[in-house]
């Protein structure tokens, strides 16, 4: 059996109440997720990450996070 190794972590979060908050597409989740992939040396995550566990709290998180993340193209993930 082959170890995971874990070589970054990085959280972000808005606030709920802010009148211009993109639910959908939130800006801390692209932040986070350039963040993250910059400290690991992660330049094309879905060419280079052979598994990934996010937590998807209600089904349109989802298409959300494979975006933010940059496992697909904004506006694509239903096709991915």
């Amino acid at each position: 059996m082959n170890p995971a190794w874990i070589h970054a972590g990085a959280m972000r979060s808005e606030a709920n109440n802010f009148p211009g908050r993109d639910e959908v597409n939130p800006q801390a989740s692209r932040e986070c997720a350039a963040d993250l992939w910059n400290q690991a040396g992660i330049t094309n995550p879905r060419e280079e990450i052979d598994v990934a566990e996010i937590y998807v709290p209600f089904s349109w998180y989802e298409p959300m996070w494979l975006e933010s993340l940059g496992f697909c193209e904004r506006g694509t993930d239903g096709s991915w």
